[in-house]
């Protein structure tokens, strides 16, 4: 029979906003605000050096428009983003499919049965928030997606 031992991890350092700005002027490796940070692999944050545009340069708008992105989540290989009235799908950043549709199979559509179905519009769609719920049924599991309305 195998035995547990304790192992203690010392976690130092990072984004405190719990003590006044005097006790942290004598704390070395404590920060109060940080902008363009990440969580570093080898403990505490690092800076973020830059990032790229989603399709690059020739990156386009789900709706083709100035219309307001009411939400966005990584998806699939690829990104999930609500605007408008509408869900897109995209893994490129260059073509969107429209997925808000009706009557969609619950065994799955190819891709011209599922572009063929009639569009649900979510009318009164707002800021969106997302759940993924991953499962042994799905490669990618189920996300749910809610705005208060739809």
């Amino acid at each position: 029979m195998s035995r547990s031992q304790p192992y203690t991890v010392a976690c130092a350092g990072g984004l405190v906003t719990s003590s006044n700005a005097i006790d942290l002027l004598k704390t070395p490796g404590v920060a109060t605000e940080l902008k363009n940070f990440e969580v570093s692999t080898k403990g505490g944050y690092r800076r973020i050096n830059g990032f790229t545009k989603f399709g690059g340069g020739s990156a386009v708008q789900p709706t083709g428009s100035s219309t307001t992105i009411l939400g966005a989540i990584p998806y699939a290989d690829g990104v999930v983003v609500c605007a408008g009235t509408s869900i897109y799908f995209s893994q490129t950043g260059t073509s969107w499919l429209e997925i808000n549709r009706a009557s969609v199979s619950g065994s799955g559509d190819d891709h011209t049965a599922f572009t063929g179905r009639s569009v649900a519009a979510r009318t009164g769609q707002g800021q969106c928030q997302f759940a993924l719920f991953e499962s042994a049924t799905s490669d990618y599991g189920t996300l749910i997606i809610s705005d208060g309305a739809n």
